[in-house]
């Protein structure tokens, strides 16, 4: 699917390595089309009065956090080009998982839809009867995601959708991995762009939706990365001693990169592996709904001769 933000970073870090000015770049992009709609009237013409990108970027906090750090260090170009390349990982991970869930949610569907027609054939309830058969097995299951989504709407019920995900096997597992991928990335992204220490773990962890308030004080406190990061529980022991080492070694940004691509094999390993086990108990239990419906029904058929 298409990415305006994704195209915007992109474009406007080709622009600005080969010397053009952010204003006339942002009228390339428009006259291309890849600066269009709304927001593209918006930010020209926010730069046209003189404001800064990262002003006028209507975005998620992280990637104007970011754009605003390359302002201020001369590196722009670099970070929106980090910042394009995030968002490309993240459009693809969502595709990863949509195709993942797709296969469970289709036999779920299916066993819905397919198990109630004999008997309603059978009795010549159809259509009504089957209908209101359906709607008792998925149903609940509509209901909860319109649940899910309100609750998604506010820091509260995110809060508590994450720790009721941490608690599904396997599921659980893969979001933790999720998220350490997330903030050292963003993490390893702000070190990268020289925006301080504290400040970048705000920002990584308001991408990554983990607490990183108190972590962020305590380096501003003086303290280093890898002791402020400890007790938060975001990384495990093996990653924060892997922290530790790159404080001392000057190999920061490396050791969050390689943290980041690591968590993200995690992630996808455990996602798949807990798709693949809710597809067979998907099917299985599938397979024992029908098997326990027929035969109630050829013992109710036979129960009316004895």
């Amino acid at each position: 699917m298409p990415d305006p933000l994704r195209d915007l970073y992109a474009g406007l870090a080709s622009l600005l390595r080969a010397g053009v000015a952010i204003p006339d770049a942002i009228r390339v992009l428009r006259a291309n089309g890849t600066l269009g709609g709304a927001r593209g009237q918006a930010i020209a013409e926010a730069v046209a009065q003189g404001r800064t990108l990262s002003s006028a970027l209507d975005a998620p906090a992280e990637e104007v956090a970011l754009v605003a750090a390359g302002e201020e260090t001369g590196r722009l170009d670099a970070n929106l080009e980090r910042l394009a390349g995030l968002r490309t990982a993240r459009a693809a991970a969502r595709r990863r998982l949509l195709l993942r869930v797709l296969y469970p949610l289709v036999l779920f569907h299916l066993a819905a839809l397919l198990i109630p027609l004999p008997e309603t054939f059978w009795k010549a309830e159809f259509p009504w009867n089957w209908l209101f058969r359906v709607l008792l097995v998925l149903g609940p299951f509509y209901a909860a995601l319109l649940v899910a989504s309100r609750m998604a709407r506010t820091e509260r019920g995110r809060a508590a959708l994450v720790r009721a995900r941490d608690l599904l096997p396997g599921f659980g597992a893969a979001a933790r991995h999720a998220r350490r991928a997330t903030f050292a990335t963003v993490l390893g992204a702000a070190y990268e762009s020289a925006i301080p220490l504290d400040r970048g773990v705000a920002i990584a962890a308001n991408a990554a939706g983990v607490p990183g308030g108190a972590a962020s004080a305590t380096i501003a406190g003086g303290a280093g990365l890898a002791a402020a990061l400890a007790p938060t529980g975001i990384f495990d022991r093996t990653g924060v001693a892997r922290l530790q080492t790159a404080e001392v070694a000057g190999e920061i940004g490396r050791t969050l990169g390689a943290i980041a691509a690591e968590e993200g094999v995690l992630a996808e390993q455990r996602f798949e592996r807990a798709t693949f086990v809710l597809a067979k108990i998907l099917y299985v239990a599938a397979a024992i709904w029908i098997l326990a419906y027929y035969v109630t029904f050829w013992l109710r058929y036979y129960s009316q001769f004895l």
